[in-house]
C-alpha cells in the first residue's frame, strides 16, 4: 500500500473540515516551503490552542513531509505529536500518528518495529469501531512480511482484514476489500500459485467495475496482464494489457499506464520479440519521465536491459544497466541494485571482460551482506524493543502485586463494613415483611367480615323478596282459585256470558302477578350478576307494546297515553328489560298518580345518550317514593316501591340512570337514560 493510499482514505474527511483554517495558516508565508510552512503552522496554533485535535492534523503532515527528505527527524516529530494527542485524547489522532511512525520504520527497514507501531494502530481503531482502518493496518503489516518474503504470513495478514469490511457496501470498504484482494492475488503469485493468483485478480476487478472506479479497474487489468505473460497466456495477456492501456490514458493514471506498457513488453519478450518489447520499455519508460515518476523508472530500465542482452546488444545493454544502478543507489533501492549488478555481471561474463566480471561480482557481494546486516540490525533493534516490552510487563506485574496488596487490606476493611450492613439491612427488610404480612392478613380479616356482612344483607333481603311476591301474588291466586272452584262447582248456572266474563277476570288477575314475577326475575339476574344481553332496538316500538299492556286499564280510568318518541331514534339494551321499564313506570302511574288524565312519552339525543321521559299531569309522588330511587338510603324498607327500584338496577346496570322530578299537586316526570345506538 502506498503512503498517499492510506492518508488520502483515513484523512480526507478531517482536511475538509479544516480546510479553511489549514489554508489560512499558510498563507501566513505563502512562498515557504512545506515543511517550513508547516512547522509554522504548528507554532502559530500552539499559542492559540494547545489541546486541539487540529493540531494533530498538521503534526501528521509534517510527519508525512519528513519522512522523504529526513525520517529520523519525522520520528522525533511523531513523539512529540503523540503527547499532543495523548493530552487532548484524540485516539483517531493518536492512530494516525502511528501509522504514520509505522511508515517511517518501514521506509528505514526497521520491520519488527514498524509491525509493533502498526498493532498499536490495530488496537486503537479497534476500540474506535473503525473497521476499515483496521482493514488497511492488516494490508499494511501484511505488506512487510510480503516485503521480506515471509508470503504465508503476509497472507495471514491479508486474510484478517476481510471480515472487517466483507460485509461493508460502503463504497470505501469495497475499495479496501478490492486493494485486499489484489495483495493476496501478489502473495499467491510469489508462492506460484496462479490459479488462485488471478481468481483474487477477478474478484478486485469484479468489485470495482460495480464501484464505476476506472483507475482502479484499468491498474487490475494490468495485473491480469502481467501474470497471464508469467502463465504463457499470451493473448490472454495482449488483451488486458490492451484494454489496460486504453483505460488508463482515458483516466490519466500514467503510473499503470507506463506499467501497462511495460507488462506488454515483458509479454513480447516471453515470446522472444525483442523489437517489440524494446518499443513497448520505451515507452513506457517516456511516459514515466514525462510525468516525473522517476522513482518507478528503474524496473523499466532493467527490463529494457534485459531485452537488449536477450538480443545480444552487449554494450547497449551495459549502458542500461550502469543506468538502473546508478537510478537504484539514488532512490535507495536495494533489491533493484542488486538485479542491476547481476546484470552487469551477466553482460561481463558474456563478452568475456574478467575484471569487470570480477567487481561486479564484489559489488553484489557487498550488496547482499549489507542486506544481511540491516536485517540484522532490524532483529536486533526488535529484540530489544521486545526486552523493553519484557521489561514493561514485570514492572506492570510488580505495581499489580502491590496495588492488590493494597486492595485485599482495603477489602478486608470492606468487607467488615459491607457485612455489618449486611445485617442490618436484613433486620430492616425482615421487620418490613413482618409488617406486610400483619398488614396483609388484618385486611384480608377485614375483606372476609365485609364479605359475610355482604351475603348476610344479601339474604335478609332475598327473604324479604319473597316475602313481597308471596304477599303479592297471594290475593291474584286466590282469587283465580276461588274462580275456578266457583265455575267447576256450579258450572250449569252461569251462561256463556259469564263464563266469558269470568275467564276475562281470570286473565287480569294473571296478568296482575306477571308484572311482580317479572320484576324479582330481574331483581336476581342483578343479584347474580348476570350480564344481560344488548340489542340494537327502535324505542318508539318497544314503548308503543308496553302501552298495549296497559291500554285498557288507561281507558277504564280515562287516561289519554301520548307516545311523541320519534320512530328513527334507537336504543342499544335488552328488549325485555326495556319492555320491563316502561311497564313499570306505566303502572306506576296507576297506583301513585293520583287525578292523572294524560301521559307523555318523549325522547332526546343527549351526547352519547338517549334520555327518554314520561310525564303525568297528576298529583305527583310523594316524597317516600321518590326516596326509592336511592337504593342504599339508610333506614329505607327496599321493598316500598319495588317496580322502580327494579328499573333504576336495570338502568345502572346497562350503563345509564333513571331518576324522577315531581312535586306534590304538580305531577311528575320520571327520566331514564340509555346508550344511543346511532353513536
Amino acid at each position: 500500500m502506498k503512503a498517499g493510499e492510506a492518508y488520502f482514505y483515513y484523512f480526507y474527511p478531517v482536511l475538509l473540515r479544516n480546510c479553511l483554517i489549514f489554508i489560512f495558516l499558510l498563507h501566513l508565508n505563502a512562498s515557504a516551503s512545506t515543511i517550513d510552512s508547516l512547522e509554522r503552522i504548528i507554532r502559530h496554533y500552539k499559542k492559540v490552542n494547545v489541546n486541539d485535535s487540529n493540531l494533530i492534523l498538521f503534526y501528521t503532515s509534517l510527519i508525512h513531509e519528513y519522512r522523504e527528505v529526513d525520517p529520523y527527524k519525522g520520528l522525533g516529530i511523531a513523539e512529540e505529536a503523540t503527547g499532543y494527542a495523548i493530552a487532548c485524547a484524540d485516539r483517531k489522532g493518536l492512530s494516525r500518528i502511528f501509522n504514520k511512525t509505522g511508515n517511517i520504520y518501514f521506509d528505514l527497514g526497521l520491520y519488527g518495529t514498524a509491525v509493533n507501531v502498526y498493532n498499536q494502530c490495530l488496537l486503537i481503531n479497534s476500540r474506535l469501531g473503525d473497521w476499515g482502518a483496521v482493514a488497511y493496518t492488516h494490508n499494511d503489516i501484511g505488506y512487510i512480511y510480503h516485503k521480506r518474503e515471509l508470503y504465508r504470513l503476509a497472507l495471514s495478514q491479508y486474510n484478517q482484514a476481510i471480515p472487517f469490511v466483507q460485509n461493508d457496501t460502503s463504497a470505501s470498504s469495497r475499495e479496501i476489500l478490492a486493494h485486499t484482494y489484489n495483495n493476496i492475488a501478489f502473495a499467491f503469485e510469489k508462492i506460484g500459485t496462479t490459479d488462485s493468483s488471478a481468481l483474487y485478480f477477478m474478484k478486485a476487478l469484479a468489485i470495482r467495475k460495480k464501484l464505476n472506479k476506472q483507475d482502479k479497474i484499468g491498474q487490475s487489468l494490468a495485473y491480469l496482464g502481467q501474470l497471464a505473460t508469467q502463465t504463457r497466456k499470451y493473448q490472454l495477456a495482449e488483451k488486458y494489457l490492451d484494454d489496460a492501456i486504453a483505460l488508463n490514458s482515458k483516466t490519466g493514471n500514467n503510473l499503470y499506464l507506463s506499467y501497462a506498457w511495460m507488462y506488454k513488453g515483458d509479454n513480447a519478450l516471453k515470446q522472444k520479440n525483442y523489437t517489440a518489447a524494446l518499443s513497448h520499455f520505451q515507452r513506457s519508460r517516456q511516459i514515466l519521465l514525462t510525468n516525473d515518476l522517476n522513482t518507478h523508472i528503474v524496473n523499466v530500465v532493467l527490463r529494457i536491459g534485459n531485452a537488449l542482452f536477450e538480443s545480444n546488444r552487449l554494450k547497449e545493454a551495459a549502458e542500461e544497466g550502469k543506468q538502473a544502478y546508478a537510478k537504484a543507489v539514488e532512490f535507495s533501492q536495494s533489491t533493484e541494485k542488486r538485479e542491476a549488478l547481476q546484470l552487469l555481471s551477466n553482460i561481463a561474463m558474456r563478452s568475456g571482460l574478467k575484471d569487470e566480471i570480477i567487481r561486479y561480482q564484489q559489488l553484489l557481494i557487498n550488496e547482499n551482506n549489507l542486506l544481511q546486516q540491516e536485517m540484522l540490525h532490524s532483529t536486533i533493534k526488535q529484540l530489544e524493543n521486545n526486552q523493553v516490552l519484557q521489561n514493561n510487563k514485570l514492572n506492570r506485574v510488580i505495581q499489580n502485586k502491590n496495588d492488590y496488596i493494597e486492595f485485599m487490606e482495603k477489602q478486608s476493611n470492606a468487607q467488615t463494613r459491607q457485612f455489618l450492613i449486611a445485617l442490618l439491612v436484613f433486620i430492616v427488610l425482615l421487620t418490613i415483611i413482618l409488617l406486610a404480612t400483619i398488614n396483609f392478613r388484618r385486611k384480608t380479616e377485614e375483606e372476609h367480615k365485609k364479605l359475610q356482612h355482604e351475603n348476610s344483607l344479601l339474604q335478609q333481603e332475598s327473604k324479604k323478596y319473597y316475602a313481597t311476591i308471596i304477599n303479592k301474588l297471594q290475593e291474584p291466586v286466590s282469587k283465580h282459585n276461588q274462580l275456578i272452584l266457583a265455575l267447576s262447582g256450579k258450572r250449569n248456572l252461569f251462561s256463556e256470558t259469564d263464563i266469558v266474563n269470568a275467564i276475562n277476570e281470570s286473565e287480569e288477575v294473571i296478568k296482575s302477578a306477571e308484572l311482580p314475577l317479572l320484576n324479582v326475575l330481574y331483581w336476581a339476574k342483578y343479584k347474580s350478576g348476570n350480564i344481560l344481553t344488548e340489542a340494537d332496538l327502535p324505542l318508539r316500538n318497544i314503548a308503543e307494546h308496553a302501552i298495549q299492556t296497559v291500554q285498557k286499564e288507561f281507558a277504564k280510568r280515562n287516561i289519554d297515553i301520548i307516545n311523541d318518541i320519534d320512530s328513527e331514534i334507537r336504543v342499544k339494551t335488552s328488549k325485555g328489560a326495556l319492555q320491563l321499564i316502561f311497564r313499570n313506570l306505566l303502572e306506576n302511574v296507576i297506583l301513585h298518580g293520583g287525578h292523572v288524565s294524560s301521559v307523555r312519552l318523549s325522547a332526546r339525543e343527549k351526547s352519547k345518550m338517549i334520555e327518554v321521559g314520561l310525564r303525568d299531569n297528576g298529583e305527583g309522588i310523594d316524597e317516600k317514593l321518590v326516596e326509592a330511587f336511592d337504593i342504599s338510603a339508610s333506614g329505607h324498607d327496599v321493598f316500598e316501591g319495588m317496580g322502580l327500584q327494579v328499573c333504576k338496577l336495570i338502568c345502572v346496570k346497562m350503563g345509564g340512570d333513571l331518576w324522577v322530578e315531581s312535586a306534590q299537586g304538580k305531577g311528575n316526570t320520571v327520566y331514564f337514560t340509555l346508550f344511543n345506538s346511532a353513536q
